[in-house]
């Protein structure tokens, strides 16, 4: 990340004083202009200034950890996510308003699993587009980490609470708050949940006869996605190289760049479960001798190193981001290497790609997408 070129400011209750806190966001997040009203709503509900340790799920920007970790100034706060954009934004904005109780950051893909204490309370508001199993599977995750009668406080929709009410009651005793549209569960946990609620779709499919399975998480692998990676896997020349599978979601591309033209692969993406699952991918396709970074973008990999780049645009990708990305993609491919982006058609990169490398083609249309390449 780059830049962080957004400022929010908000002023809330701080012990017995009221503090202007002042945070940097940036595009590649949900909503980066603003502060969300479920995080606002959930700063009013939960009960924090006596707690000693907090747990903050999917942070965002740390908008709840830092107001937060100066309501508990005497305590712990851990603010958590899998994202790495929202865990940079987060440290950037511990550091710049310093709370009062000592507090962290963590990039993971599993609570319980990297969590090395227990916590009195947890706070969670779940992103707009994630799946209600993995809403329901990180509060699982929170049961295991919270002491006994621990507390965690839940900010949605009124809409998406509905849908979590009768899970949270098997944890223990649950109270709702309603204000405007949003909904907050007090959910008082009596007993913690082995329970996974993960929903996996296990797919298998054949490029030029080259055969490959994978596990993916239910609904976000699509038939859009993998016209994505059928696409970038026919466009790719053969010979041996250095591939970098840039945002490689659940790692198809580059898992067929192996198999099929022998590439040494690299995968990275910005979300810890997609690097997660890109490794069990290839080491259930039998790729040796791969790396899956969890980075944020293309930035932190050395200059000159890669032979060819894949990308892939996903629906709602911000164009800003993109563009960097594509300087960054610029840095790290050798002197003739190439970079292929698949994109829909209507994305139009190709005013990007010709001012970063000096040139752009269309290599494939296929229905509503394309696959457009550089050189450098």
């Amino acid at each position: 990340m780059h830049s962080a070129p957004y400022e929010i400011k908000i002023r809330a209750d701080s012990g017995e004083a009221s503090k202007e806190h002042s945070f940097r966001s940036a595009p590649g997040i949900s909503r980066p202009e603003t502060a969300l009203r479920e995080e606002i709503m959930l700063l009013k509900a939960a009960d924090i200034e006596t707690t000693s340790s907090v747990l903050v799920i999917d942070s965002r920007i740390g908008i709840e950890g830092v107001v937060i970790g100066d309501r508990a100034r005497n305590g712990r706060v851990m603010m958590t996510s899998s994202r790495t954009r929202e865990t940079l934004l987060s440290e950037l904005n511990r550091k710049r308003n310093d709370p009062e109780a000592s507090t962290e950051v963590m990039l993971t893909s599993n609570i319980s699993k990297d969590s090395l204490r227990k916590y009195e309370r947890a706070v969670y508001a779940p992103r707009d587009k994630d799946p209600l199993y993995l809403v329901k599977q990180k509060m699982v995750e929170a049961s295991q980490v919270l002491r006994d009668s621990g507390i965690l406080y839940i900010s949605s929709s009124s809409k998406v609470a509905s849908k979590l009410k009768d899970f949270a009651s098997e944890f223990g005793e649950v109270r709702e708050t309603v204000e405007n549209g949003v909904s907050v569960l007090e959910i008082t946990v009596e007993e913690a949940s082995t329970e996974n609620v993960v929903e996996e779709s296990r797919l298998q499919h054949s490029i030029k006869g080259e055969k490959a399975k994978f596990k993916a998480l239910k609904g976000l692998f699509t038939g859009n996605d993998m016209n994505r990676v059928e696409m970038l896997s026919r466009e790719i020349s053969s010979g041996k190289g250095k591939l970098l599978d840039a945002s490689c979601g659940f790692g198809l591309v580059g898992i067929f760049a192996s198999k099929l033209y022998g590439y040494d692969v690299d995968f990275t993406d910005r979300d810890r479960y997609m690097t997660d699952y890109t490794e069990n991918n290839a080491s259930l396709n039998n790729l040796e001798d791969f790396e899956a970074f969890t980075e944020d973008g293309v930035e932190n990999f050395p200059s000159m190193k890669y032979d060819v780049i894949t990308y892939q645009v996903s629906e709602g990708f911000d164009s800003k981001v993109f563009r960097q990305d594509m300087r960054d993609c610029f840095k790290a491919l050798k002197k003739g290497g190439e970079l292929f982006v698949a994109h829909r058609k209507d994305f139009r990169p190709e005013g990007t790609l010709r001012t970063v490398f000096g040139n752009c083609d269309v290599r494939r249309r296929e229905f509503d997408f394309q696959v457009s390449s550089a050189e450098k």
